[in-house]
């Protein structure tokens, strides 16, 4: 299966990863929206949202909560949204993307400006003059005054001439139809062929771009998430030490408890009020980079709805800094250095043969109304009166200053360097690849870590809570495993984050789209290899 990229968008196949391998899964929604202008209330996650936490070693999905102005009687909530439809949204409204795809435009209109380089130019001139006419020489020769004509016609009378200053000055209109062309073929082709690697290169700078907003979207949306569960978890610990507080305070009346066991509960509970109102402000903030992500309004409701499903698939490493090469960013790269080089065709085409042609044809009267209507006019608008000249030249530079040469090594170093840029970009992209594989597989050993010491901290804590109640343990110790497993599951949450967005960016690095699973590149890398 040939992976999609760039602006191809894989859709959420019903049931993908249950029962496959290298594949963990557990369900659960998560319906949040951003708080609308004015602030509003923040629903409180009941006691029982803490129950049911661990199952098969996970933390079930916290209870959704509705964040903001509540809606109006009968109007339903914003309808949760999958990843998969968020990346959609985003590609289709980024403000970045729409931009950059804009320049299809602009380049289609360099592909009419290099098709002008070997077209003619067509020109309808109108012109007026007065001047005495221009058939006399205002000098002696024609004037009867002797000169240069006596000599060559003697003995004959030229008295009849009007001297010049007898002349009289007359209006002359003139119409004409001209045509220039200079056609360089080295200049038109490379021109030509310029604006199709220009067409080229903005396709793998949208994909490059489409990849980035999908990358940045799926981060901020499992970061928005990641608030989420967080500030869940803090109201369900607050609730939750809450409740204790309750039963140390009745503990206290019966003579069971000390004012110190008192006094620790009451603090343990107040210890967390800044946590839940951070967790508050940063969901808030994630909520509304996203709807920015998607081009939305930041204050606009939004629900999400979550998947956790955790990839484990590992990549060949020397497969996956391979596939670096073939990302589409450096593939602009590649075709800036073309487009470079037909750069360099074109100036250097000033110093090749070229063709110069130029024509133009046109009638001269004494009044506009005959120039512009053939029937009506006059003598002077007879046939032998039309002006048409005609010219074809073959034009070989010779010398120009140096300045071809001066543009043309421009050009060159420009290349140079675009060379160096690119194998600096390809050494990049390699060590992007290399870390991020790194990062993911650490993430993944935190995650499994975080897993495990998130179900023995429960554990521990219902030993601790057993013991309490039979009165075996004090409030402290209880407290303390309180912490410990609300410890443990704010580092779940965390693990979690950084394996999903470490694995969407490691598929970004290596050149596939964000959402393409890791099974499917596993498989294209080792169809590939030699």
């Amino acid at each position: 299966m040939t992976p999609p990229r760039g602006n191809v968008r894989p859709r959420p196949v019903p049931g993908r990863g249950e029962g496959r391998r290298g594949r963990l899964r557990c369900g659960g929604a998560v319906v949040l929206a951003t708080l609308a202008a004015g602030g509003g209330e923040i629903a409180n996650v009941p006691a029982s949202a803490a129950e049911g936490m661990e199952t098969a070693g996970e933390p079930a999905s916290s209870t959704g909560v509705v964040i903001g102005i509540p809606e109006p009687p009968g109007r339903a909530g914003p309808v949760p949204r999958t990843v998969e439809e968020c990346v959609e949204e985003a590609l289709e409204n980024n403000v970045a993307l729409r931009s950059l795809r804009l320049r299809g435009k602009e380049i289609a209109g360099l592909g009419w400006e290099a098709v002008s380089t070997g077209l003619p130019s067509l020109d309808v001139v109108g012109n007026w003059t007065r001047s005495r006419d221009p058939s006399f020489l205002l000098d002696e020769s024609f004037s009867g005054g002797g000169g240069e004509i006596d000599t060559l016609f003697p003995g004959f009378d030229f008295s009849f001439l009007p001297d010049p200053e007898d002349i009289e000055a007359q209006s002359f209109w003139r119409g004409n139809l001209s045509s220039d062309w200079e056609l360089n073929p080295f200049r038109v082709i490379n021109a030509i062929q310029g604006v199709g690697i220009t067409r080229a290169q903005l396709d793998e700078d949208v994909r490059a771009e489409e990849q980035r907003v999908v990358e940045e979207t799926i981060r901020t949306y499992h970061r928005t998430v990641l608030h989420q569960e967080v500030r869940s978890a803090v109201e369900a610990e607050i609730a939750a030490r809450s409740e204790f507080l309750a039963i140390t305070r009745r503990r206290l009346a019966l003579g069971l408890a000390t004012e110190l066991d008192t006094l620790q509960a009451a603090v343990s509970v107040a210890n967390l009020r800044p946590a839940a109102r951070r967790a508050d402000k940063n969901l808030r903030n994630a909520a509304s980079s996203l709807n920015l992500l998607m081009g939305r309004d930041v204050m606009a409701p939004i629900a999400l709805q979550t998947d956790r499903t955790i990839e484990t698939d590992r990549i060949d490493p020397a497969a996956a800094i391979g596939q670096a090469e073939s990302r589409p960013d450096l593939r602009s790269g590649e075709l800036g250095i073309r487009l470079l080089e037909k750069r360099r065709g074109v100036e250097r085409a000033d110093r090749r043969p070229f063709l110069s042609a130029n024509g133009s044809y046109g009638y001269v009267a004494r009044s506009a109304d005959d120039l512009m209507d053939r029937r009506s006019a006059d003598d002077l608008m007879d046939r032998e009166f039309d002006r048409w000249d005609a010219s074809v030249s073959l034009i070989f530079p010779l010398f120009d200053g140096f300045y071809t040469k001066g543009r043309v090594q421009q050009v060159d170093v420009q290349i140079e360097r675009a060379h160096r840029d690119l194998e600096d970009a390809r050494r990049q992209a390699r060590l992007e690849v290399a870390t991020t594989l790194a990062e993911v597989e650490a993430a993944r050993e935190n995650y499994e870590a975080a897993r495990l010491n998130l179900a023995a901290a429960g554990r521990a804590l219902e030993q601790m809570t057993l013991r309490f109640d039979l009165g075996k343990a004090e409030y402290l110790s209880v407290l303390n495993a309180e912490s410990e497993r609300f410890a443990a599951r704010s580092q779940w949450i965390e693990a979690r984050f950084d394996v999903l967005v470490q694995t969407a960016a490691l598929k970004r690095a290596m050149g596939f789209h964000p959402l393409l699973p890791l099974s499917e590149i596993r498989e294209e890398l080792e169809g590939s290899a030699p």
